[in-house]
């Protein structure tokens, strides 16, 4: 049994022993610890002492988990307070099939082994994130942190139907809570080792009988934890605030506006990069004063003129959302405005010699359109409709302090690159007999980018077809789905005609069940997935560089076919046992990968980078087994006092950072690792206030968050963070 493993059975024998205890509330409306006042009713939903009715919005209206025809994960405000979930990476934590990394101050989303690596204002993610129903157009600026969240979701597979461009991996769906009418609010402090601080607060003001108010703010700070060999300095520190402000005006049942606006501030040091490569395979190595590789994971070598501030950004993001109830229609609308600065720089040499230095500014306004009606109808058809519109602004600036090294490299460049987007869609659905429910659905897109005043123009109608049979415990279904990707232009350049890239298309085909017990005590899914994916775009750094261009987006061919589960069961009122897993097997069909760190060395003793025939090679970011499981008591210490212990363990399997690893060596492939991480909280009975412990990374695991090959420089990685551990204090009213 490996170390993992024993401190999981440790763990679930500690709450095995605290499920037996007498509970001090029994009955199904009980709150949880995590609810406060004003915290939103889905936050409460995994609260009760059986699995609970989990509303999502998958197919863009209502509807109970267990009745949706897609693979989705959804995820509640408790479960991510017992897990500790504070930002969109960690999402991955309790959603089978997705990987998330990130450099600095960019996200980078896979599921089912579909995403894009890298962040260019010209290359959109393959999974699409909507926060409060604003699709986010840019990867910079998108590791936020979840403040205050009502609902969160991951809708796995293409979704190109019902949610339009950019989702042909999937969805993340994030929902914060809207004002209520009621005084409320909560208060929470936190504190641990290698200098984590969290402070935050929500308040929840009726103005009037027609008028709320929601203030909602949190301030986040995380230390350094990688140690630079030269000086001493300490890379991987971070540190953000997040203020949003609601106001909700309902004057009847019947109309409902939320007015929302935030602000997101986050500075960064430079992303801990370390070189693991041996030296011949390092261009700059030989000039260094370091041996390599370094024998910590935890120290780096990098040039002491790049230890500022290493990542920048700026959000501002206003959202109206206004909803009126017809009766047998209701009408949606979501107008959104983003403003993105962000700022970045990066030591790519891997060493303290000054030869490849990055510096790159991104910003941009990104307007947004989103108008849907949608039905109610008490006989057998229903249908939802709707128009999307998209308008995006971007100014993308990128420098290099010592691109005199490589003649072919532009000193530094700075591009303006446009976006407009319009699409519309419906999906309508007939039940012929109780239970059968047939389902077909389309939507056409149409988009236009700009780069050095030249356009280029793409379109493409996906479609849906799902067939569902349900008989209340049971529900089963098979579905068809496209999924679409935009096509676009590689920023990376220093003159035109701008690089083209095409359309990425996926046809998705799942046949899933879904069950929940009549006593609700237990829920389970399961999915069978194939799909196979056209022009999939494969970025990659162009060494050579010639006519100025430093990256590349090749369109590669590629299948994957899969299986994923979830289930949760409580046994007894005061102990919920929850795990996932997925399965997966995914390849490229034809795919000649051009930027390969070859094994030879050339005539100089430098090394070379070429081509390599990846065809038959797993998808990056697609470990084949990813599983978890975890488990929450409850249970009574004394008269007045009550505890909650959560424990979780994942296990994540083999998977390439960079198409065939890098290169023949395979040096960007990922070994397998298990993490784990729990959580105690204390608190009265009243639940009134409570004091939390938790632990992350409780084996102290060494695995990577990041690896990118930079050949002929080699190969670098960003170590998670070690073990993490600190204390809560929370108060509610």
């Amino acid at each position: 049994m490996n170390k993992s493993s024993k401190i999981m059975m440790c763990t679930l024998s500690v709450i095995a022993i605290m499920a037996s205890m007498p509970a001090h509330a029994e009955q199904v409306e009980s709150q949880s610890a995590g609810d406060a006042g004003g915290v939103p009713q889905d936050a409460q939903q995994e609260a009760t002492n059986n699995t609970g009715e989990i509303i999502v919005t998958a197919q863009r209206r209502a509807q109970n988990l267990q009745d949706v025809p897609i693979s989705v994960t959804a995820i509640s405000e408790l479960r991510a307070q017992q897990l500790n979930i504070r930002d969109v990476g960690n999402l991955q934590l309790v959603t089978p099939g997705m990987v998330f990394s990130s450099g600095i101050n960019y996200a980078s989303t896979f599921i089912r082994g579909i995403g894009a690596p890298l962040p260019n204002p010209g290359i959109e993610s393959s999974v699409a994130t909507y926060i409060d129903g604003s699709y986010i157009e840019h990867a910079f600026g998108s590791v936020f942190d979840i403040l205050d969240s009502s609902s969160m979701q991951v809708l796995k597979g293409p979704q190109g139907s019902l949610w339009g461009r950019n989702a042909s991996g999937g969805v993340i769906l994030i929902n914060t809570a809207d004002p209520e009418f009621q005084w409320g609010g909560r208060a929470m402090i936190e504190a641990g080792n290698l200098d984590h601080q969290i402070a935050e607060g929500v308040l929840n003001i009726p103005v009037s009988d027609t008028v709320a108010l929601r203030v909602a703010a949190r301030y986040r700070h995380d230390g350094g934890y990688v140690r630079n060999l030269v000086d001493n300095f300490k890379f991987g520190a971070r540190e953000s605030w997040t203020v949003r402000g609601k106001l909700r005006f309902q004057p009847t049942d019947d109309l409902n506006a939320v007015l929302q606006v935030q602000y997101d501030k986050a500075k960064r040091t430079p992303a801990a990069y370390t070189n693991y490569l041996p030296p011949q395979y390092c261009l700059a190595c030989g000039s260094s004063a370091y041996s390599f590789p370094l024998t910590d994971p935890y120290t780096t070598v990098a040039n002491t003129l790049n230890n500022g501030n290493g990542g920048n950004d700026k959000n501002v993001f206003v959202n109206l959302k206004v909803d009126y109830d017809f009766g047998q229609f209701s009408l949606n609308s979501t107008t959104s405005y983003r403003k993105l600065d962000a700022f970045e720089t990066g030591d790519f040499d891997l060493t303290e010699v000054d030869v490849l230095n990055i510096a790159n500014s991104t910003k941009a306004e990104t307007w947004t359109q989103d108008v849907t009606l949608t039905s109610d109808f008490e006989g057998m058809f229903n249908l939802i409709g709707g128009v999307n519109y998209l308008n995006d602004v971007t100014d993308f600036a990128l420098g290099f302090p010592a691109a005199s090294q490589f003649p072919n490299w532009p000193q530094a460049f700075n591009n303006h690159i446009t976006t407009e987007s319009i699409s519309f869609f419906g999906d309508g659905s007939l039940e012929p007999v109780e239970g059968l429910k047939v389902t077909v659905g389309g939507r056409y897109t149409k988009d236009r980018r700009e780069m050095f005043n030249q356009p280029v123009k793409f379109s493409r109608f996906t479609k849906r077809f799902v067939i569902s049979y349900d008989t209340g415990p049971l529900n089963v279904y098979a579905s068809y789905n496209d999924g679409f990707k935009a096509g676009g232009v590689v920023a990376d350049k220093a003159a035109p005609p701008p690089s083209v890239f095409l359309p990425e298309k996926i046809k998705g085909y799942e046949v899933g069940l879904k069950f929940v017990s009549t006593d609700k005590r237990v829920r389970a899914n399961l999915a069978l997935f194939h799909y196979k994916n056209r022009d999939l775009q494969v970025l990659a750094v162009d060494q050579d560089a010639t006519g100025g261009e430093l990256g590349s987006t090749l369109n590669a061919d590629a299948k994957g076919k899969g299986v994923e589960f979830d289930a949760e069961f409580s046994p007894v009122d005061n102990l919920q046992i929850f795990t996932g897993l997925s399965y997966l097997k995914t390849r490229y069909i034809d795919f000649i990968y051009n930027q390969a760190l070859l094994p030879a060395l050339d005539a100089n003793g430098q090394p070379q980078v070429g081509n390599e025939d990846l065809s038959g090679h797993p998808l990056i970011r697609a470990p084949k087994w990813t599983y978890f499981i975890g488990a929450t008591a409850t249970g009574d210490i004394s008269e007045d006092w009550k505890a909650e212990l959560t424990g979780f363990v994942r296990y994540t399997s083999s998977f390439d950072f960079a198409p065939g690893a890098g290169g023949p060596l395979r040096f960007d492939r990922e070994p397998a690792y298990t993490t784990a991480r729990a959580s105690l909280t204390i608190m009265p009975q009243d639940e009134r206030y409570q004091i939390g412990f938790f632990v992350e990374n409780l084996t102290n695991k060494v695995y990577s968050d990041f690896r990118f090959a930079t050949p002929p420089f080699g190969s670098s990685r960003i170590v998670a963070r070690p073990r993490t551990f600190g204390v809560r204090l929370g108060t509610k009213f």
